[in-house]
């Protein structure tokens, strides 16, 4: 079990790594980072406990206290075991309801955030036509989450003469 066991902790460090580095745009301030978890359901007991659920957490090492990080990992075991297990059905179906409501909560944020995302590089397309975008400029329209405001954006980018022109009408 000890491949295993090596294997999820990486793969639980690599995911976790990735959805950082997702949630955190260049420039921005580490303190933006939200709580985040990874959770992962496992086909087998990752630990050979008979657990149904292992938490992991930080600890400073010399004192033996919880760092309080917000990167929290949870590794659970079967499915089917779960589903089996009479006490566990309840809480199983809790925890689907619960991340079936996150997924549909992502699906609408990620539709939300994308189409902010097309409205923005639409915006700099057109002016990029127009001239060279100052840095400046470009991080004004993509740190604009108003979809009204990327709306007005829009339409002032198709109208505007060259970027300075664009500018000063900001």
């Amino acid at each position: 079990m000890q491949i295993a066991t090596t294997s999820i902790k990486k793969r639980t460090r690599y995911y976790h790594s990735q959805l950082d580095m997702d949630l955190l745009k260049t420039g921005h301030s580490y303190e933006e980072l939200p709580e985040t978890y990874v959770i992962f359901i496992c086909d087998y007991d990752p630990f050979g406990d008979g657990k149904y659920c292992y938490t992991v957490q930080q600890m400073l090492k010399e004192n033996g206290t919880n760092y309080d990080d917000v990167y929290v990992r949870k590794l659970q075991t079967t499915v089917a075991e779960v589903k089996n297990n009479r006490e566990m059905e309840d809480k199983y179906m809790l925890f689907e309801d619960m991340l079936n409501a996150e997924r549909r909560e992502g699906h609408k944020e990620g539709l939300k955030e994308g189409s902010r995302q097309a409205q923005q590089d639409s915006i700099l397309l057109l002016l990029a036509q127009k001239g060279e975008i100052p840095v400046k400029l470009e991080d004004i329209i993509r740190a604009t989450e108003n979809t009204e405001q990327l709306k007005r954006y829009l339409l002032l980018a198709s109208q505007a003469e060259s970027v300075s022109d664009f500018e000063s009408h900001l």
